[in-house]
């Protein structure tokens, strides 16, 4: 998260976001228990500002990536499927955003 956000890719983030909330959240590192799914949010929550705008720090955004940046956003914000009708629902309407 260090890194500028403008040479990063969000749906390779996102996807690792989906990864730790479905996978774990915490992990024990030499003793110590981490919780990732903060982290995860914390990434999450770094992209939303940049998730309807064309341009990032006055970079403009790739048209191409959009449609999956959008799709792996709302994977990762309820992951897990455990609410599967309104993940339908939120990906739906990012995917009717791009038409």
């Amino acid at each position: 998260m260090e890194h500028n956000i403008k040479y990063r890719l969000a749906f390779r983030e996102f996807g690792t976001c989906l990864g730790i909330h479905c996978y774990t959240e915490e992990v024990q590192v030499k003793g110590r228990t981490i919780n990732l799914g903060k982290f995860a949010d914390a990434v999450i929550n770094q992209w939303v500002p940049h998730m309807e705008v064309t341009t990032c720090m006055g970079v403009v955004l790739d048209d191409d990536l959009r449609p999956i940046n959008k799709a792996m956003y709302a994977a990762a914000l309820i992951p897990g499927g455990e609410f599967l009708h309104v993940r339908l629902i939120l990906f739906i309407s990012v995917l009717s955003s791009e038409i």
